[in-house]
């Protein structure tokens, strides 16, 4: 049984724990009950491409199950993700570091859409200068500068969240860069 006393400190571990092992909890304002389905989509969609993106698979191999992108994504984000995962892994290159929070809002739930259910959010992360490329046989850092000119990260993208098959998936993500 844990005091009363004691429950803030418990309380304060578990937050410290999650936020350690969970990288899809995001400080997000109050979300709407009928799109936190499609929310908890999207930030399962960002952990699970943070982790394909530290341990990238190379070409005809699968996913380990924490970074399987394509549960939680339809085409065309899904391969687009897909493309770029495995392109890094063919390379042999990889992410190291902390690859920032998303600020998720949500900006549309249109039930009715057709041909699908849509709930439309904007995601503007966290910056991340500690998510770089990296060698994954030397360790040497690989990331490039950015072209000259080149607006700084993070990019605020529009994310398109779609109801097909049985459940939500991202379906489309823009960037504003």
């Amino acid at each position: 049984e844990i005091r009363p006393h004691d429950r803030s400190a418990a309380r304060r571990r578990v937050a410290f724990v999650e936020d350690q092992i969970a990288p899809t909890t995001s400080q997000t304002p109050t979300i709407d009950p009928k799109a936190q389905p499609a929310v908890s989509a999207f930030l399962s969609f960002v952990a699970a491409r943070a982790e394909a993106l530290r341990n990238p698979p190379k070409l005809g191999q699968g996913y380990l199950p924490a970074a399987d992108i394509t549960r939680f994504a339809f085409d065309p984000a899904r391969g687009e993700a897909n493309a770029s995962v495995v392109s890094l892994g063919e390379q042999g290159l990889l992410f190291k570091g902390d690859p920032g929070r998303p600020r998720v809002s949500v900006a549309a739930i249109e039930p009715d859409a057709k041909p699908y259910p849509t709930v439309v959010l904007k995601d503007c992360p966290t910056p991340t200068p500690t998510w770089r490329i990296y060698d994954a046989k030397t360790g040497k850092d690989m990331t490039l500068p950015p072209p000259p000119g080149t607006k700084p990260t993070p990019y605020l993208s529009t994310v398109e969240v779609i109801y097909y098959q049985g459940h939500w998936g991202v379906s489309k993500i823009d960037a504003d860069t």
